[in-house]
Formats: C-alpha cells, structure tokens, sequence
C-alpha cells in the first residue's frame, strides 16, 4: 500500500510540474468556412493591394501546405510538384489566427542564412511536405506579396516557393514568420 501510494504521489509529482514558465505560441489554425475570423493574420496585399490571408490547404498524399486566402473567395491558394493549386474544398482549408499579432514578425532572410532555426527563434510551422516541415513565407512579385512555403531542407528545394502562373516560382531572398522573435 505505502509502495503504491508512493508511486501514485511520484506520478503526480511529474504531471503536475508547473507549466507558468513555459512559452506556448499564440497563434492557431481556424477551419475556414469562407469568411474572414476577426482574430485572422493578414499575410500579403493581392493586386489591388487588399489584403490577404495565412491559409493551410492539406492535399492528401502531398502533404499540408502554406496557402494564400483572398476575401470573398471559398478557396485557397498554394503550390506543389511545380503547379499552382486552388484548394477548393473548404473542409481542407485553415486560416491562420492570433489573439496577439503584435508578436508575429516577418523576418527578412536568405536561403543561406541558418540563424533563425538556431532556436531562439520560433519559426512558425506551416505544415509538412515530403516528410519535412515547411514555414510561411513570403514576397514582392508583380506587385503583390505572395504567401508561399519555405523548405529549409534539401540543397535543392531551398528557398520560397510561390504559386505564379499556373506553376511556381523560387526565391532565395524572401521573409519568413516569426513568433515572439526578438534575437534577429
């Protein structure tokens, strides 16, 4: 009994460590049903310089991507396997949202430049392809900023890649979201 009793204490001990002192992001994936949450995170202007939307599209065996969510629009748009996709199924789509903005930064950077995933920066995640993590980024092109996904893997694949006219385009120079980041 004292044994057991022990034990159920010892496990307490563990669950209950105090978790005040651990730093959880403040931000959220939202399903999106076409309209636009109050607390969503705007991304980029699309051409008539209004603003665009953080989105999260899964498509099946590709994986799920960054996308780019337009206002008024039931879709999102993102890129993959050198193809632009609209993700119509709006029960595949997410929108990216916070309830403290002001500690979500876009950072500028560099294919080349490691800095920013040494750790004392939180990168934010924005889903997985091929078995890796992709982030959010983005760019200035034919006068929009374009959400797109940043692999931080692969030689090749470095860099941001952005839907653009019907395939996708790769940039080295690109700025990617940050959360509570204030080493850079």
């Amino acid at each position: 009994m004292i044994v057991r009793t022990a034990a159920l204490y010892f496990l307490y001990a563990l669950v209950s460590v105090n978790c005040d002192n651990t730093k959880f992001p403040d931000y959220y994936w939202r399903e999106y049903n076409g309209n636009i949450p109050h607390d969503a995170i705007p991304g980029g202007l699309d051409q008539e310089a209004n603003p665009t939307y953080i989105g999260q599209v899964y498509l099946g065996k590709t994986g799920l991507l960054p996308a780019t969510i337009k206002q008024g629009f039931n879709s999102a748009l993102t890129s993959a396997g050198g193809k632009t996709i609209e993700a119509k199924q709006i029960e595949n789509i997410k929108i990216l949202c916070s309830s403290d903005q002001s500690k979500l930064k876009w950072v500028t950077t560099r294919c080349e430049d490691k800095r920013l995933f040494n750790g004392n920066c939180h990168v934010v995640n924005g889903g997985s392809e091929g078995g890796q993590i992709v982030h959010i980024g983005r760019t200035c092109h034919d006068s929009q900023i374009i959400i797109g996904r940043v692999f931080s893997f692969y030689e090749h694949w470095r860099g941001l890649w952005i839907p653009h006219n019907g395939g996708n385009t790769h940039f080295w120079p690109y700025e990617i979201l940050t959360f509570d980041c204030n080493d850079v």
